[in-house]
Formats: C-alpha cells, sequence, structure tokens
C-alpha cells in the first residue's frame, strides 16, 4: 500500500500545535541497524519490503521491531514515528489525520476509560480494570489496530468530542462505556462510536455482583469482542463501499472482496476474484488480499469454476505462501497456508499443524477455527471437526460465512453416522445461502443415507442447475480426501441420491 498520503497527513502544518517528544523516544538507545528498522517501518514500509531492502529475513525484522519497542518504552507505531522525528530534530502533529496503523489494512480503535456515576476510588479502578481487559482481548485481533491505553487512558474526564479524540489518537472508532454501582450489585454499559461523526453503530449492557468481578470482566470482554467484530468489519466494508473508485486503496478493495467471498456464488467469486487481483496491484505485499486470493484459487475446482484445476492450485498455493512470508505471524495467513496445503499437497498433518498455530496466534479467530474443521473433515476425523465449528458458533454466531460452518457440521455428523442430525445442519445451510452448491450436496449425501431416495433425486437436480457438469468423480478429484471408509460411504450415498457418478 503506498505511504506517501500517511506520511503527508502525520506532518505538522504551519498553524497545527505540536505533540512534546518524550526524551526516552530519542533513537541513540538503538544500534545501527535498529535504527535503519525504524526509520523504514515508521515511514510505512511491512516486513517483506524492509527484509528486501535490508536483506535479512522477516523473522529477523520482527525481532528488532519487538526490541525497538522495548528499548524505546513504546507500544504503537504513532509513537515509533515521534521518535523518527524527534531523532531528525522535528515535532510530530497533534493533528493526526490519518494513523500509521492504516498503511497496515487494518481499522483503528480505542478504548478510553470507563466513566463512574461517583468518585469512589474502588469504582474509579473498576472501571479501569474493565477498560484494561477490553484493550487486552481486543489486541488478539490481528484486523484491528488497538491504541496502547497509556495513550487512550490520557482522556479520562477531559471535555472533547469523539471528533477531536479521533484526531489526537489517529483512529476511526471508539469504545468507551460507564460503570454503576449499588450496594453489591453492578451495571456495566459499553458503547461502540463511528469516531469522526459520533455514531452510535452497537451498545450493550451488562449486569453482575461484585464479589465475582474477574469473571464479570471476562464475560464483559468476551461478549464485547464478540459483537463488536463484525460490527466493525460491517462499518468499514460501508466506509469502503462509500468512497469513489479513484481513492481506493488496498485495504478499501480487500474489504469490498469480503461480502462477496461470503456469498460463494460463480458471480460472486469472479467478483472477489478481481477486487483482490486489484488489492494486490496496489500493494504487493499485502497479506490478507494475497491470502484470501489464494483460498479462493484453491477453491474453484470445486465449484466447477476452473479450467485448469492444476493451475489454479499451484498459484493458490504460491499466494498464500507470499501472504505467509510477508506476515509470518499473521492467523489468517497460517489458516489459509494450512488449508491451501492441505488442498494442493494433500498434507492433512502440515496443513493441521498450521491452523492449530494460527489459533496460537488468535484464539478469537472465526477464520481459523472454520478452517481447521474442514482440515479434520477431509482428513476424515468427524468428531474433531464438530469441535471446531461449535467454536465457531460461539466466536460469531451471526457471521456472513456462518453456512460454511453449517455445511461442515452436515459434512461431519455424516461421518459420524448421524444422518438426521447431518441434513438439519444441510438445510439450515441452505436457508442462509441458497445458491450455494456444498449445501444441496450434503442434502443429497443425508437424504440417501437415510434411504429416502426421490427427495434426494429432487435436490440433486437442483444442485445440477446450480452447477451444470457437476460429477461425483470430479468433485472427488477436486476435494483432498483421504478416503476414510466414512468418506467413501459419503461417496456412494452422493450416487445413490442421483448424483451422475
Amino acid at each position: 500500500m503506498s505511504t506517501s498520503n500517511e506520511i503527508i497527513n502525520l506532518r505538522s502544518r504551519d498553524d497545527s500545535p505540536v505533540l512534546p517528544i518524550k526524551q526516552e523516544y530519542r533513537l541513540e538507545c538503538l544500534s545501527r541497524r535498529e535504527r535503519e528498522v525504524a526509520r523504514i517501518y515508521a515511514n510505512g514500509a511491512g516486513y517483506r519490503d524492509i527484509s528486501e531492502q535490508l536483506c535479512i529475513a522477516p523473522t529477523t525484522v520482527r525481532t528488532h521491531l519487538q526490541t525497538i519497542y522495548r528499548k524505546l518504552k513504546i507500544t504503537s507505531k504513532l509513537e515509533l514515528y515521534q521518535a523518527v522525528l524527534a531523532d531528525q530534530g522535528q515535532s510530530a502533529p497533534s493533528k493526526v489525520e490519518s494513523h500509521p496503523s492504516c498503511a497496515t489494512g487494518r481499522a483503528s480503535i480505542a478504548v478510553l476509560p470507563f466513566s463512574i456515576t461517583d468518585k469512589d476510588s474502588e469504582q474509579h479502578h473498576l472501571g479501569d480494570g474493565i477498560a484494561d481487559e477490553l484493550i487486552t482481548t481486543l489486541s488478539q485481533i490481528e484486523e484491528l489496530f488497538v491504541v496502547a491505553k497509556n495513550s487512550s487512558f490520557q482522556f479520562r474526564e477531559k471535555a472533547l468530542d469523539t471528533s477531536q479524540i479521533a484526531r489526537q489518537l489517529g483512529v476511526r472508532y471508539l469504545l468507551d462505556g460507564s460503570v454503576r454501582r449499588s450496594g453489591d450489585r453492578l451495571r456495566i454499559s459499553a458503547q461502540l462510536l463511528v469516531a469522526p461523526t459520533g455514531q452510535q453503530i452497537w451498545a450493550q449492557r451488562y449486569d453482575g455482583e461484585m464479589s465475582d468481578i474477574f469473571s464479570l470482566q471476562d464475560h464483559i470482554a468476551n461478549s464485547v469482542v464478540t459483537a463488536v467484530r463484525p460490527t466493525l468489519r460491517t462499518a468499514e466494508i460501508d466506509r469502503s463501499i462509500r468512497k469513489d473508485a479513484c481513492e481506493l486503496d488496498a485495504y478499501d478493495c480487500f474489504l469490498r472482496a469480503l461480502p462477496y467471498l461470503a456469498r460463494h456464488t460463480p458471480t460472486s467469486m469472479q467478483t472477489a476474484d478481481e477486487l483482490l487481483e486489484k488489492a494486490i496491484g496496489l500493494d504487493p505485499n499485502y497479506p490478507p488480499a494475497l491470502a484470501y486470493a489464494g483460498l479462493l484459487k484453491v477453491n474453484r475446482p470445486q465449484f466447477g469454476l476452473s479450467k485448469s484445476p492444476q493451475s489454479d492450485f499451484q498459484i493458490g498455493l504460491k499466494l498464500a505462501q507470499r501472504a505467509l512470508d510477508a506476515a509470518p505471524d499473521s492467523a489468517i495467513a497460517l489458516a489459509i497456508a494450512g488449508y491451501t496445503t492441505m488442498q494442493v499437497r494433500r498434507d492433512h498433518l502440515d496443513a493441521i499443524d498450521l491452523a492449530n498455530a494460527a489459533i496460537s496466534r488468535s484464539s478469537s479467530s472465526f477464520l481459523s477455527f472454520q478452517i481447521l474443521g474442514w482440515i479434520y473433515n477431509w482428513f476424515g476425523d468427524g468428531q474433531l471437526a464438530i469441535e471446531q465449528f461449535q467454536h465457531c458458533s460461539l466466536l460469531s454466531p451471526l457471521d456472513r460465512r456462518s453456512h460454511l460452518t453449517d455445511v461442515g457440521l452436515a459434512f461431519a455428523n455424516l461421518m459420524e453416522g448421524r444422518p438426521e442430525t447431518s441434513l438439519k445442519f444441510a438445510k439450515k445451510a441452505y436457508s442462509k445461502n441458497s445458491e450455494f452448491p456444498p449445501c444441496l450436496r450434503q442434502m443429497v449425501a443425508a437424504l440417501a443415507t437415510l434411504e429416502r431416495l426421490e427427495e434426494a433425486s429432487e435436490v440433486a437436480l437442483q444442485l445440477l442447475k446450480l452447477q451444470p457438469g457437476f460429477t461425483v468423480s470430479s468433485w472427488c478429484r477436486s476435494a483432498p480426501f483421504r478416503e476414510t471408509k466414512a468418506q467413501k460411504q459419503m461417496i456412494a450415498a452422493l450416487i445413490a441420491g442421483g448424483l451422475p457418478e
């Protein structure tokens, strides 16, 4: 992604007051190589760019940055930018129109101190504890840039509107709330705001007991993240859609692709492919676009959209590897690398390891659990697949990709010998996305297993209208089966249900 706008926006205007530069921000404590990395990274370069420019590995870049942040006692890229300016004898602006996080393609959010209804010091610390827990939990979401509490807590009880706070912190979204206490009872309210306008896009209230405060804090943090994550994603997509085509950057193109990816129709997948290619064209090292483009490529053959399955497999594998090279610690890149490894190389065990590594990086990653569920399905372990899909439903029950979870549960339950449950989930998936062929495929398999062959034949005709040219053998060639006994029974059920062999 281009960084020129970021640098221009961060420069001080002649009439703008400047932020004070902390003494410890000076770069004298860094080694020569660390100063080089700091200056390049502060100006918007990614790990891959720094790696190529300095001829060092991306993992070495990450290690240098961790050391730099520790030595300078900073927690954000904005502070690093201030440090670089201070080292050059310049000052950073207080009116930040675009946060450096924008260059990394992430939504930016700050959690403000929760207000209290009285001046009781214990309650004051309670509000801080809740906000602190929210910051910690939100920081585990890699697609979010979360401002450190040292910065956001400076706005405690300051008479500033949301747009002023947003400009000074350089964020698009603010999360704040209040704490009320009556005896041992607590009522905690939270709201998510679009910072520039003050528009409230989410709000919730939580009640609990003071005697169980730590459990209450955990519950609130997990509940807020579950609700806020899809809300922010929707708000970011809406924001990108409102922008003119000439203003789109790689992040905007990626956001625009996501709804099309979720629909899983031939037309939507083609549109998503074009948007992801545009994102990669604007920023060849943008990990989310590379990863999702790779995922789309390796899935095309299963949907009958590929003229050259092997070519799509290899292109998808290379795109996923580029994403992982650019962001070795990205949960999205790791999970999709696992899926493409399974799909192309049929290496299920390596795929499981990569998906588990993704989950260890981000325990709230819906995509990682969903991918691990499908890897277990293709591996032939239905019970482990069910466990992953059930966790998906807890993480994001209203996710626009939940039909994939339901189809996965239909697949897994059929392998585990539960055709009635399989049929229930296949129908549930179909009710969410009637244009997604795997919904109908799993309905055929479940109905045939239940010996309801007439119904299975009717559903098979629906599938063939939706995906002309579908044959069981071509699907098997494109799907990464291990050919377990249960999988072979499923394949036989598809043929018995009226689908061409």
